[in-house]
């Protein structure tokens, strides 16, 4: 058998199980490495949900195109973004991103996507480098480019 969120080889004895029910009705086991890495799962998967309601909150309507997941998933796996910073700065700057959406006159859905994402990933890239500088500061080390 093997891990459901990691794909490792499992012993029976040493996994953790539980019965996952399909939409169908029909209960299966589905085992996992640990409870910590099933609770990790679960708190990412809920993060994630909570990200693309507070994006359709920002949009003022629900998505009905696949560019949200498309670009969450890019900041998570590429730029190494976690769901909660994405969240934090999504709730923290969605009354500006509203605004600029309106003074900016976009109307097209996958625009204002395209919008609130490519300030996401800024301020979060911003915030990295205002860290670094900072460590660097504080530490007393030369601050490098980046």
């Amino acid at each position: 058998m093997k891990c459901f969120i990691c794909k490792k080889e499992l012993k029976k004895e040493s996994a953790y199980m539980l019965p996952y029910t399909n939409w169908k009705g029909r209960t299966y086991k589905r085992y996992y490495c640990s409870k910590e890495e099933y609770d990790n799962y679960m708190k990412e998967k809920l993060m994630k949900k909570v990200l693309i309601e507070q994006i359709d909150c920002i949009l003022g309507y629900i998505h009905i195109n696949k560019t949200v997941e498309k670009e969450i998933k890019s900041l998570y796996e590429e730029y190494g973004y976690s769901y909660e910073q994405m969240f934090d700065v999504a709730l923290k700057k969605k009354e500006s991103i509203k605004y600029c959406i309106e003074k900016n006159n976009i109307t097209e859905e996958w625009k204002k996507i395209r919008y609130i994402f490519t300030t996401i990933k800024n301020i979060l890239e911003s915030s990295n480098k205002w860290i670094i500088k900072t460590y660097n500061k504080v530490r007393g080390w030369e601050i490098l480019k980046i």
